[in-house]
């Protein structure tokens, strides 16, 4: 919402309309939203309040650097925080930006198949260093070992795609670990970073947690799945999933705190390079216990 409609004044319904327009454009573009809300207590949303775009564009380059540069000055004359200032519809059709060419439907279908493509390779190469180290730790104890859970699964819901450009972004990791091992280290995880009304429900393979506001971030509710890798002996994947708060606040909870603290524990895209870059096709993820996709926690 626009900060005049946040800020409880009264409003241009139009102007208000091309904000939040504007927001919309910016997450489709970069995959994340460029506020977490317009108001004084928003880092991003007080640089552009203050006339200072460059702040916040330098701020949100490091996770979109291919964001087009034309994109980025009409974006400019939305995020104008005075109504009065801000574009007309009009002056922003006129703009060089959306006169610029455009995709016909088969060449944009290429491209996001392209993209796809991307995402693809960087899950393949994640998943034949995860089994690389998996082989290693197997000969090193001489022997694969075995997992005592009863693996009843079932198909389930993948997890969304991955940001194209930052894949350092991801949610959730491979990990050789076995599942119960891996449970009690996302719970010794949540319990360093002061998390709240911890849950651990075994038989499902899910640990959810509250994570109150801290300097960095707003407060979460965030649930971690374990889901075995099929035809990949003890190879699991954890899946973090956000249940309440911004996704900005995610992001850097899972990126900023949750990813360094499980290094021995994961497979992260700069582990383990000497593994095999041309594995198969990554196989599709199941989760281990019954009917937990469709379930509420």
């Amino acid at each position: 919402m626009a900060p005049e409609v946040m800020g409880r004044q009264p409003y241009d319904g139009a102007k208000a309309d091309i904000w939040s327009s504007g927001v919309v454009l910016f997450i489709m573009v970069a995959g994340n939203p460029p506020f977490q809300q317009a108001t004084r207590s928003d880092w991003w949303f007080n640089a552009v309040s203050q006339g200072r775009h460059d702040k916040f564009w330098q701020a949100h380059l490091r996770s979109a650097p291919n964001f087009p540069k034309e994109a980025q000055e009409f974006l400019n004359r939305i995020f104008v925080a005075d109504p009065e200032q801000r574009a007309t519809i009009d002056e922003l059709w006129s703009h060089p930006w959306m006169q610029g060419p455009t995709l016909q439907s088969a060449e944009l279908e290429e491209q996001m198949n392209q993209k796809n493509r991307i995402v693809q390779q960087a899950k393949d190469r994640e998943l034949a260093q995860a089994r690389a180290q998996k082989a290693r730790a197997a000969r090193a104890r001489g022997t694969r070992g075995y997992n005592a859970f009863n693996k009843q699964t079932h198909r389930a819901v993948p997890p969304p795609a991955p940001p194209i450009v930052d894949m350092k972004r991801y949610t959730y990791f491979y990990s050789p670990m076995d599942a119960d091992e891996l449970l009690e280290k996302v719970n010794q995880v949540y319990v360093e970073l002061g998390a709240q009304n911890i849950t651990v429900k075994g038989e499902d393979f899910k640990i959810k947690a509250h994570m109150p506001e801290s300097e960095a971030r707003g407060a979460l509710d965030v649930v971690a799945f374990v889901y075995t890798v099929p035809e990949e002996t003890d190879m699991y994947m954890l899946d973090f999933e956000r249940r309440s708060g911004d996704q900005i606040d995610f992001l850097k909870l899972i990126c900023a705190d949750i990813a360094d603290r499980l290094q021995d524990a994961v497979v992260g895209d700069e582990a383990n390079a000497t593994a095999e870059d041309g594995a198969e096709g990554a196989a599709e993820e199941e989760l281990i216990s019954t009917d937990i996709a469709a379930e509420t926690f």
